[in-house]
């Protein structure tokens, strides 16, 4: 419905949508007070959104070679991953030595473990301890072009060796760069963070002392996949790096590490989850408590949260970071360390002098930091920010919105009283639907609906970034089980299309959540006029044979819109992308992958006489001939219309989706096979695909 519009709704309609909520809207909950029970849980690291815990999302990971996409994954925890870059380095780069306090013994996190043994005691051994001495060494070694990796057994020792980092590793290129000498070879490794009982000097994260210190890279890893691919990039870095190990994570952050060595780029921050109402960013361990807070905020709120890894603290990516705070307006950064001169404090400044970021801001920029004490041993754990904290602060950042985003329809047309009819009727039975908010009635001008807001529809998502065989089946379960609401009272959306089906952004192996079906203007029952006449429904090229033959349709008219949605961004096989493809597969692709549509898209003008004629003859190439069994369905002028497009339809042209071997795995291929039917009495029901065993092989 061209009339319909989306917009950004003024005060004014939300007060009317949202008069109710604010008059008994609660005061500020902070943390001071007693928390939430069911925010501040432990966290659960056998199912974090934070760590891949399977080959699959391990490897999806688009920062990775080709090769190590391809390649195998072994479950390691942080220690382990660490353990296992060291070793790759010392493997591949004789050059590269490993020294410290206990090295030899393995450390006192085991990071080091069997390496001495491996590799000898000239290349990976013990230090007296004197933390000067070790960094004195390490910057020798590198002048002189070796790649040192220098362990400060906690970070909290470091202090001795801070002259030896500032007057000599950070400026050793600009006191002797005119030679090409310089100590870029160095890595400094040490643990670091709070443990819950390390009190004054095992609980320190003093990273913001060496942002301070041009010439440096400092690095904070999150789990082992960063764990391992940042300490090689380090190790491989032309800058001096400090790489600092958040403690509480060498045994607790488990994932699926690439076997494979690999690096990860040292230079760019990660957005972990794309959001549109607040950026929060953060680092290392605190990323696991913006995870949980942001997962309770999004639930209980209604917002869209974005997620920013920075991984590299300094010097740190603030393009991306920029460009996140000028499109949702508010930003949260949350650290570990001391709120004072910290990392929170030089992004919140780096955001209001950039003119343009700043202009967009619609709250003041939040830090949620340790607080400014020396950590205590019996208050450790309410020193560091915890889940509360963290969702009080964006809970605070968006207490000046009116409230969240939504989308407003407002058109003079029987369609817009249609929608509203329909989701009154089904939107409370199922969380599949994207559900009426309110309706906003004037005066001089057609009413208005209050729909909700979601962060992206199909279509741009898939433009985005490819749909992965797993988030098409989270999609197209919860679609069936929208459709399947309605066609037990037997009513026909009419109109399932990719843009029609809209999403929340979220953290993990499947990047969606919240999904509903959208758009029921044109949703009727299939006993309606519209039905039984065969009028024109939906966008042609999700259009099923028999509405585009202008046939009484029912319900398995949005089956085969599905079918054509879900084969729309099905991904292709492997070997799809092998050299040598015939003409077939490149057909194909717009069926079953990238833009799915365009395979029925016929070669003619939207205006042309035979549009809908060209339509028919690629569904007839793709899913053909079609069936005797029409003559029991259709008139003699529309099977005229049939065996004319099969007449002309040159035999070289065809290209039966059942005869593909290797465009797409064969559970793909069957569960197309049996959705696209071209007689719709042959369709399954929505509820029949839902127990397609297609949906248990993942």
């Amino acid at each position: 419905m061209k009339s319909l519009r989306i917009i950004r709704p003024t005060a004014q309609v939300l007060r009317a949508v949202t008069s109710s909520a604010s008059s008994t809207a609660s005061g500020r909950q902070y943390s001071t007070s007693p928390p939430n029970a069911r925010l501040n849980i432990p966290t659960d690291f056998s199912t974090t959104p934070i760590l891949s815990h399977s080959s699959q999302s391990a490897l999806r990971n688009p920062e990775l070679s080709a090769e190590v996409r391809n390649s195998t994954t072994k479950r390691m925890n942080l220690f382990q991953a660490i353990n296992d870059a060291l070793s790759t380095a010392l493997a591949t780069d004789d050059s590269v030595l490993l020294f410290g306090e206990d090295v030899a013994f393995g450390g006192v996190f085991r990071c080091s473990m069997n390496l001495s043994q491996n590799f000898g005691t000239d290349r990976v051994f013990n230090t007296p301890l004197t933390e000067q001495g070790i960094l004195g060494f390490g910057i020798g070694l590198a002048a002189e072009g070796m790649r040192p990796v220098a362990e400060i057994q906690f970070a909290d020792y470091v202090y001795p060796a801070f002259d030896q980092l500032v007057n000599e590793a950070a400026k050793y290129r600009y006191r002797d760069g005119t030679n090409g000498r310089g100590v870029g070879g160095l890595t400094v490794r040490m643990p670091c963070g709070g443990v819950g009982h390390g009190a004054l000097y095992h609980s320190q994260s003093p990273e913001s002392l060496f942002t301070h210190i041009p010439g440096l890279r400092v690095i904070m890893p999150r789990g082992p996949i960063q764990a391992k691919g940042l300490l090689l990039a380090a190790i491989a870095s032309n800058d001096p790096c400090i790489f600092m190990e958040p403690k509480a994570l060498y045994r607790a952050a488990v994932e699926q590490v690439p076997v494979s060595p690999y690096t990860l780029p040292l230079s760019s921050a990660e957005i972990m989850k794309p959001g549109s109402d607040v950026t929060v960013i953060s680092y290392g361990h605190p990323l696991y408590t913006c995870s949980a807070a942001i997962e309770h905020i999004e639930k209980d709120l209604g917002l869209s949260v974005e997620l920013i890894d920075l991984r590299t603290v300094y010097p740190w990516d603030k393009e991306t970071v920029l460009k996140s705070v000028r499109k949702t307006g508010r930003c949260v950064v949350v650290h570990e360390s001391m709120i004072n001169a910290g990392i929170g404090a030089e992004v919140a400044a780096a955001i209001q002098e950039d003119k343009e970021t700043f202009l967009r801001l619609e709250a003041p920029v939040k830090r949620c930091a340790g607080w400014s004490i020396h950590m205590p041993l019996l208050y450790e754990k309410l020193n560091i920010p915890d889940v509360a904290r963290v969702y009080d602060s964006i809970k605070q950042v968006t207490e000046n919105q009116n409230n969240e985003n939504v989308v407003v329809k407002s058109v003079n047309h029987f369609r817009l009283e249609n929608e509203r009819d329909i989701l009154l009727r089904f939107q409370n039975r199922t969380p599949f639907i994207r559900p009426l908010l309110d309706e906003v009635e004037t005066s001089n001008g057609p009413s208005s609906l209050i729909l909700r807001y979601l962060d992206v529809d199909l279509l741009q998502a898939s433009n985005t970034q490819r749909l992965t065989r797993l988030e098409v089946k989270y999609v197209a379960r919860r679609v069936l089980k929208a459709l399947a609401i309605l066609h037990i009272e037997g009513f026909v959306h009419t109109d399932v299309k990719p843009s029609n089906i809209l999403a929340n952004y979220a953290l993990g192996g499947v990047r969606f959540k919240d999904v509903q079906l959208g758009d029921f203007g044109s949703t009727v029952h299939m006993d309606s006029t519209y039905a039984r006449d065969g009028d024109s429904i939906g966008t042609p090229m999700f259009r099923s044979p028999e509405a585009h033959l202008q046939m009484s349709w029912g319900t398995a008219t949005d089956i085969w819109s599905f079918g054509a949605t879900a084969s729309f961004k099905l991904p292709l096989h492997t070997k799809l992308f092998q050299l040598g493809l015939i003409l077939l597969i490149l057909q194909l692709i717009s069926l079953i992958y990238g833009e799915g549509f365009h395979i029925f898209k016929p070669d003619v003008s939207v205006d042309h006489d035979e549009y809908e004629v060209k339509i028919l003859m690629r569904h007839h190439i793709c899913f053909g001939p079609f069936p005797e069994s029409y003559e029991q369905i259709a008139d003699q002028e529309r099977l005229a219309v049939l065996v004319w497009i099969m007449q002309n339809t040159p035999p070289k042209s065809m290209r039966p989706f059942h005869l593909t071997t290797r465009e797409i795995c064969k559970e793909d291929k069957e569960f197309v096979l049996r959705v696209m039917k071209l007689d719709p009495r042959d369709r399954p029901t929505a509820q029949d695909l839902l127990e397609d065993k297609w949906f248990e092989e993942d």
